[in-house]
């Protein structure tokens, strides 16, 4: 019987030490998953570069229509959310009707590094938003949606990966037209 409860200790062990082994490799695979979509879509989007313009899929007549209300919602937009080269500051929005809060982590260029700042947004409707008076310079952000991390800001210039392996959004601001 001594054999037996040893046998199965061992099998027991062995389980464990195959669980953790499996589990530490797939650790590993979902910490490189950002890295890789990042690598993925910079991929694709470097193959698929003006590739749509060699295969008309519209009518010129709809392809106009369209154009013509891209165009508006461009203006009605760009009316509503500032010019981020105006004096006026630059607008952060980002659309989430069920978010129950919504705050803003930015990094501020200080004293040769960044110091990162949470600032809340207001709501309107499920547009969260803010306007910031920024000096010129590159800021890394992210919205955190009911306190989690979200950067996939399509306002932002391009996306950056940190050296904590978050993805960030970065907008950079320039000096205001209306100031030169």
């Amino acid at each position: 019987m001594r054999k037996e409860e040893l046998h199965d200790d061992e099998i027991g062990r062995l389980i464990k030490e195959g669980l953790s082994r499996a589990v530490a490799q797939e650790e590993e695979r979902l910490a490189r998953l950002p890295l890789n979509v990042m690598h993925e879509l910079e991929r694709r989007r470097s193959r698929r570069r003006f590739t749509w313009l060699g295969t008309p899929s519209l009518r010129p007549a709809w392809a106009l229509a369209v154009a013509a209300a891209i165009f508006a919602v461009g203006f009605l937009v760009g009316n509503w959310v500032s010019n981020p080269f105006s004096s006026q500051g630059v607008e952060f929005v980002v659309f989430n009707p069920t978010a129950q809060q919504v705050t803003m982590a930015i990094s501020y260029p200080v004293a040769g590094h960044n110091e990162w700042q949470d600032i809340p947004l207001r709501e309107r409707d499920g547009l969260w938003y803010i306007n910031l008076r920024l000096p010129p310079g590159t800021y890394e952000y992210g919205f955190k949606i009911d306190g989690r991390w979200w950067a996939n800001d399509p306002a932002a210039d391009y996306l950056v990966m940190s050296a904590n392996d978050t993805i960030n959004a970065v907008r950079e601001v320039q000096i205001a037209r209306d100031r030169i």
